[in-house]
């Protein structure tokens, strides 16, 4: 844990000496779209956020399909019944069809 407490530091430590070094205002043209004055530091600051940001909700979606599957998985155990040859497909993990899937163990 120290060691990721030390990578983090080092990695604010060089977020702060960029963003010293780079005060200078630029204008970011993207398409049609123009942005204000902002300094550089700033905008590379932006688009870390906004790739954080992305990265975190791919990952709530994928957190959220994985608990329906979950759910599911639990109420044909509750049910007793056995488990369906093919399930609700989930992301790439999808089996072919025609696969049997053994029974959980208890």
């Amino acid at each position: 844990m120290v060691v990721i407490y030390l990578l983090v530091a080092m990695l604010g430590a060089a977020a702060a000496f960029f963003a010293l070094q780079n005060p200078q205002p630029v204008v970011l043209n993207f398409l049609h779209w123009q942005s204000g004055r902002l300094a550089l530091s700033l905008l590379m600051l932006f688009s870390a956020l906004a790739g954080v940001l992305l990265a975190a909700l791919s990952g709530l979606a994928q957190q959220v399909q994985l608990r329906r599957r979950i759910h599911y998985l639990e109420r044909v155990l509750v049910e007793g019944s056995a488990v369906p040859k093919q399930p609700p497909a989930v992301g790439v993990e999808a089996a072919p069809a025609g696969v049997d899937y053994p029974r959980p163990r208890i």
